[in-house]
C-alpha cells in the first residue's frame, strides 16, 4: 500500500459528457470567489495528492 507521493487526477469535459453536480460546484466556486456570476466551464481538472514531497524540499503536503 502506497502511503506518500499519491498524486490522483479527474478531468470532467462538459463539452461531451454532463455532471450536473461537477457543474453547479465549479460555478458556485467561481462566483464566490470571483464575481463572476455568469461563468460557464467548459473543461475541469481536478487534482489532489497525499503526502508529496515539495520539490527541492523534504517536507510533505496532503491536500
Amino acid at each position: 500500500m502506497v502511503t506518500h507521493n499519491q498524486l490522483f487526477y479527474q478531468s470532467y469535459d462538459f463539452s461531451t459528457v454532463s455532471n450536473a453536480n461537477v457543474n453547479a460546484k465549479v460555478k458556485g466556486f467561481v462566483n464566490e470567489s470571483y464575481g463572476e456570476a455568469k461563468f460557464e466551464p467548459i473543461y475541469v481538472l481536478k487534482a489532489t495528492w497525499n503526502a508529496a514531497k515539495r520539490f527541492g524540499g523534504n517536507d510533505v503536503s496532503g491536500f
